[in-house]
Order: structure tokens, then sequence, then C-alpha cells
């Protein structure tokens, strides 16, 4: 059942407003409600329920594949790319990747907390391979107005990891591992003059909480007075 709920959860955000309709319908009928949600609403409500009703190693198994992409690909084949920020075609320009990513955090999270045995470990090594990557490109790239931040497949890739990170700490999974990584990757990119926005987040994630609200992680993406993106 649970590809099938994760499904539903993807055409609830589907760049067509009559498949984003149709899943807001079947999402208000699976959860027994009289009345039909807007699509983020019902994709928040219906993560939700998918987070406290399966099994949590069987979500785990589902969620893996989806969450856990090619970082290193990923990064290289960003930091190849010609594209700027907003200027990237995407197939589907109506899904939000970050709240996409949230939605499954929310279900991990959810699963987690209600499982004693769950300790997300894939998620955890994941995250740490991760950080290492974004490790190699703060050492080899500045991170100019127009540098490797620039890009909005790498941009979205570290914010991804970093919000995972946060809620595997939450969650208690990872530490001595996942924190030693980010205080290091926080020194180095100190030492690089990487963009506060990266400061003020890894500090935010060691502390346990979120440096800013990642509803509008680009919005507060600025150099000085005058906006980068």
């Amino acid at each position: 059942m649970i590809p099938a709920f994760v499904t539903l959860l993807h055409f609830l955000s589907d760049d067509d407003y009559e498949t984003r309709q149709l899943a807001s319908e079947i999402t208000a009928s699976v959860l027994g409600d009289y009345m039909v949600s807007a699509p983020v609403i019902a994709s928040e409500r219906l993560a939700q329920v998918i987070g406290e009703t399966f099994d949590a190693d069987s979500l785990e198994r589902v969620l893996c594949p989806i969450m856990c992409f090619d970082v290193g690909t990923t990064l290289l084949e960003s930091l190849n790319s010609e594209q700027v920020l907003f200027a990237k075609e995407r197939e589907n320009i109506w899904r939000d990747e970050i709240c996409q990513w949230e939605l499954y955090l929310r279900i991990l999270s959810t699963c987690c907390s209600r499982s004693a045995e769950a300790e997300a470990m894939p998620f955890v090594e994941w995250a740490k391979e991760g950080l290492s990557a974004i490790r190699a490109v703060v050492d080899k790239h500045e991170d100019t107005p127009l540098g490797w931040s620039n890009e909005v497949d790498l941009f979205e890739a570290v914010v991804k990891i970093l919000l995972l990170c946060e809620a595997l700490l939450n969650l208690d999974h990872g530490k001595g591992v996942l924190d030693v990584r980010l205080e290091e990757l926080k020194s180095v990119m100190v030492e690089k003059g990487s963009h506060e926005y990266w400061i003020a987040k890894l500090e935010g994630v060691l502390q346990g909480r979120g440096a800013v609200g990642d509803a509008g992680w680009l919005s507060v993406f600025k150099e000085g007075d005058s906006a980068v993106v």
C-alpha cells in the first residue's frame, strides 16, 4: 500500500491542474474527509497520515530510493552546468522540490518518532556522504555571488542534505557523526568565506532548529542589500 500512497502524494504536486485536483479528491476519500482540500493542504495531511499509519521499516525501504539521490553526480553536473538560478527550465514548474522534500521528512520524522527501533541508518549514511560531497565543493570552488551556490540543482541538493541532517539529529539519529561533519563543514565555509546563509543554516541545524524558515529558502539568499537571485 505504501507505494500507492506515496504516488498519490506525488500527484498532489503534479504540473497538471486536473491531476492535482483529482489527487485531492482521492486524498479526501482515502482520509475520510467530507470536503476536498487544496492540493497543498491535502499533501500535508496525507504525509502526516502516511507517517502515522505504516510500519517504520517498510516506509524506510520505500523512501530511501526516492530521497537518497546520487549527491556526487548531482553536484558535479550542476558545477558543469551553464544554467543560472531560475533560468533553468524544469519538467514540472509547479512542484517546489524543497516543499516536496519537507513532506518526505515529515513522513520519516513521524514514523521514526513512534518507533523506538527505527534508526534510519541508510539516511544517516547518505547524509554523511552528502556532507562530504558538499565539503569537496567548498574546498575547490569559490562561493561568489555567481559561484557554486547560484546553480539551482546544487543549491537544492545542499538544502535537502542540511534539512535531513536537522531532522535526523532532532530524532537523536546520527549524533557523533553528522554533528561532527556539520561542524567541520561550517569551519571550512567560514574559512572560505561562503555565503552567510550557509553559515546561519549550519548553526541552526547544530542547535537543533532551522536558522531560517525554509518556506522562504531562496528569498533570504542575499549579498548585502542586493539579492543575488
